[in-house]
């Protein structure tokens, strides 16, 4: 599954990729996020920092900023375009939403694919997906934004004045009151 008969399979701090992969802890999020960027032809490389952020689940605001900060510092280190976090729902929308702009785009990992599938770079054989072709029809990558459908919250952090969590990310109002934003410091 390397895309290149004498390239490793999964490269580990290669500087100047241009996809950063967050994965889980565990070659269950790695290989097969591994074999499809290999398949699309894609220069990434593997994050040494898992995705998950239990401080962001849990609501610590100041510990969760550090957890999240060690995949930017590495991503601005290895110098990538862009960061594709494993489908861990905190872990993406915390360091997409909720730790300021980056000099690099932060993607789920599903959007990846889907672009994958866009530009032709991987196919699927729907032959072989039996029961799913119904529900793949029915899945948009635009999907997992909330915040599309028609709320007043925040354009940059997304909390509604009314609502006790944050109607983007679902986080407690406490941890997202807790970071910087321009409807709090206008």
């Amino acid at each position: 599954w390397p895309w290149q008969p004498d390239a490793p399979a999964v490269t580990v701090d290669a500087p100047g990729a241009d996809v950063l992969y967050v994965a889980l802890a565990g070659k269950h999020s790695i290989i097969p996020a591994a074999a499809i960027m290999n398949a699309a032809g894609e220069k990434w490389t593997l994050s040494l920092f898992e995705a998950v952020n239990f401080a962001a689940f849990l609501g610590d605001a100041k510990k969760a900023q550090i957890i999240a900060r060690r995949i930017h510092d590495e991503a601005v280190r290895l110098k990538v375009k862009e960061v594709a976090i494993v489908e861990c729902g905190t872990a993406f929308r915390y360091l997409k939403y909720m730790t300021g702009s980056h000099p690099f785009k932060v993607v789920a990992f599903v959007e990846l694919i889907a672009r994958y599938l866009k530009e032709g770079r991987i196919r699927l054989d729907r032959t072989k997906l039996g029961g799913i072709q119904r529900v793949l029809a029915q899945i948009t990558v635009r999907g997992m934004d909330k915040a599309e459908e028609g709320n007043d919250s925040c354009d940059d952090c997304h909390i509604r004045e009314d609502a006790d969590y944050d109607c983007h990310v679902g986080y407690p109002r406490k941890t997202c009151e807790a970071l910087p934003c321009s409807c709090r410091t206008s």
